[in-house]
């Protein structure tokens, strides 16, 4: 229809947010900035980090329940989840992630994701990098653990090259398990 808005998922009062945020043309050398900092996400940060999420379909805290703004706000309040950003030199956040220290201790890396105007250019790596850095400093040489769709063949091949290892007794059929020994020997 000409002259109407394009649906969206998001609540009202993020999606102008996130219009305000992405809508407008940004230079190229914007997009392909290397990012520079390694940080928490701020607040204002979150709508466009949540309709990245939610774009990927992203679950909820429980099982089969969508993402959404309220469930978003949770997950970054959760306990035991550290959460970071990857951003350009202009200060946009580009990538996002978590390493969350379950209630035993195991360290993990969760919720990766990365600007989906900027894919494909390193960030998802660098960011990777970053988050597995972070995560070893919490498992005191410990294993970091992971899981990843199995038909994110990118994702996969990231982790792969940093060190990961499939765990095939922790995987099921969407997703694939994997984890960072610090003490294997590295090819």
């Amino acid at each position: 229809m000409t002259g109407s808005k394009p649906r969206t998922l998001l609540p009202a009062r993020w999606q102008q947010a996130v219009e305000s945020a992405v809508w407008p043309v940004l230079p190229l050398s914007m997009l392909t900035t290397t990012p520079t900092t390694f940080r928490a996400p701020r607040e204002d940060e979150w709508p466009c980090i949540a309709a990245w999420a939610m774009a990927e379909g992203w679950l909820g805290r429980q099982k089969g329940v969508p993402l959404d703004e309220v469930e978003f706000a949770a997950i970054l309040a959760l306990p035991g989840h550290h959460n970071h950003c990857l951003a350009d030199a202009q200060g946009v956040a580009a990538a996002f992630g978590q390493v969350w220290i379950d209630s035993s201790g195991g360290v993990n890396l969760v919720r990766i994701v990365v600007d989906p105007a900027r894919r494909r250019k390193g960030l998802g790596r660098e960011l990777s990098r970053l988050l597995l850095r972070e995560a070893l400093r919490h498992a005191q040489g410990g294993p970091v653990r992971l899981r990843v769709r199995r038909d994110n063949t990118g994702a996969i091949a990231v982790y792969r090259a940093l060190g990961f290892r499939e765990n095939d007794a922790a995987s099921n059929v969407v997703a694939l398990a994997m984890v960072y020994d610090p003490a294997a020997p590295r090819p």
